[in-house]
C-alpha cells in the first residue's frame, strides 16, 4: 500500500503458469507471473463508479491509485457483491466493514488501546461484568481525553444510575445485563432479577435527560 504499483498476481495468473514452472518455485520471480496491463480507478472514485468498470470490463479486481500512480486500496467484485447483499452491515465513512476490539479496564491495557488505535479501529468494547466500577470510568475518560472520536461500548449495567455514571463519563453505547452466559454467576449476585426490557426503556430516557 501507499507504493507504486507495477503489476497484480491473482490466482488466474497461477492458473495459466505450466505446472513445471511452478514446481520449480524457487526460480520464479513474481514480475514474470503478475498482470501489467492493468486497468485501475482513482482516488475518490464511487462504489458505483468502481462497479461499472469492473462489469463493463469483466474484470474481479480493481486497483484504486492516486495521482502518483501509488496503490491506495483495492476493490474486488466479490466486495460490491457483498455489499448489496448486506447492505445493513456497519460500515464506516469510507465504506468500509467496521472494526472492534474488547479491552479490560486493567490500567495496563492503555497500552493495548495505544496500539489498536494505530490502526484506526472504530469502536472499543469495554470488558467488565460490573460496568459501574471506578476502573471503568477512568477508562472511559481516558480513551475519550486521547481519541475523542473513538466509539466506547461500555457496561454491564443493570440500574439507571450505572448506566448515567457511564454516559456521563464519555460512553458512547450501554451493555445492558449481567450474566447472560451459562456458567456466569454474575447475575446472581448483582443482577437483582431486573427487568431486561423496561430498564432498556429506562435508561434510554436517562440517556434523553443526560444529553
Amino acid at each position: 500500500m501507499n507504493s507504486k504499483l507495477v503489476g497484480l498476481v491473482t490466482s488466474r495468473d497461477i492458473d495459466f503458469q505450466k505446472t513445471k514452472v511452478l514446481t520449480n518455485s524457487d526460480q520464479v520471480l513474481v514480475q514474470d507471473v503478475m498482470s501489467k496491463d492493468l486497468l485501475v480507478g482513482y482516488n475518490g472514485i464511487s462504489l458505483d463508479e468502481a462497479y461499472e468498470i469492473l462489469a463493463s470490463s469483466r474484470k474481479s479486481k480493481l486497483p484504486i491509485v492516486n495521482a502518483e500512480g501509488h496503490l491506495v486500496s483495492l476493490i474486488t467484485l466479490s466486495d460490491l457483491k457483498k455489499k448489496k447483499e448486506f447492505p445493513l452491515a456497519s460500515i464506516n465513512s469510507k465504506n468500509q466493514l467496521m472494526v472492534g476490539a474488547a479491552i479490560s479496564t486493567r490500567y495496563e491495557d492503555r497500552e493495548r488501546i495505544e496500539n489498536l488505535a494505530k490502526f484506526d479501529i472504530d469502536v472499543v468494547v469495554l470488558d467488565s461484568s460490573q460496568g459501574n466500577s471506578s476502573y471503568q470510568i477512568e477508562m472511559i475518560a481516558y480513551i475519550k481525553s486521547k481519541w475523542p472520536r473513538l466509539q466506547v461500548i461500555a457496561g454491564n449495567v443493570v440500574t439507571n444510575y450505572q448506566a448515567a455514571e457511564l454516559i456521563k463519563a464519555g460512553a458512547d453505547a450501554i451493555k445492558v445485563g449481567m450474566g447472560s452466559g451459562s456458567i456466569c454467576i454474575t447475575q446472581e449476585g448483582v443482577d437483582f432479577n431486573s427487568q431486561i426490557k423496561q430498564l432498556k426503556f429506562e435508561i434510554f430516557f436517562t440517556n434523553y435527560l443526560i444529553k
